[in-house]
């Protein structure tokens, strides 16, 4: 019986973990704009973000942001991003599209545009 009461905890918390981890990457009022939003994501972690794209964009509506790139369901930073990425691409006027590598360490993305190099070349 306690072995039937401990497995059942043990899924409950499980599923409870998933869901919360499923629900933080979402944008906030509090992000201004996407180098904010991304930086914030990766300190969830312990981590840092490099934004070394040459453009920045706003956030004007955090909840539209996250409606559209069904940011609810993201579980991890790479996934949120590539999300993020493309509502981007897709809006009028935003001209330069970004994408982004990962990494293993204390910096786990890097955000460049799409006329930069490769992450694992130098910017000049």
């Amino acid at each position: 019986m306690n072995k039937t009461l401990i497995f059942v905890l043990m899924v409950l918390l499980t599923n409870g973990a998933n869901a919360a981890e499923a629900g933080q990457f979402l944008a906030t009022t509090k992000d201004k704009t996407l180098s904010d939003l991304v930086k914030r994501w990766a300190a969830i972690d312990g981590h840092f973000a490099k934004w070394e794209a040459t453009i920045d964009y706003p956030i004007n509506d955090a909840e539209a942001l996250n409606n559209a790139a069904r940011l609810n369901q993201a579980k991890n930073i790479k996934t949120a991003f590539v999300r993020v990425a493309k509502v981007m691409y897709y809006e009028p006027n935003v001209g330069v599209p970004l994408f982004a590598c990962s990494h293993d360490g204390k910096v786990s993305i890097v955000v460049r545009s799409i006329r930069q190099p490769e992450c694992n070349k130098p910017l000049n």
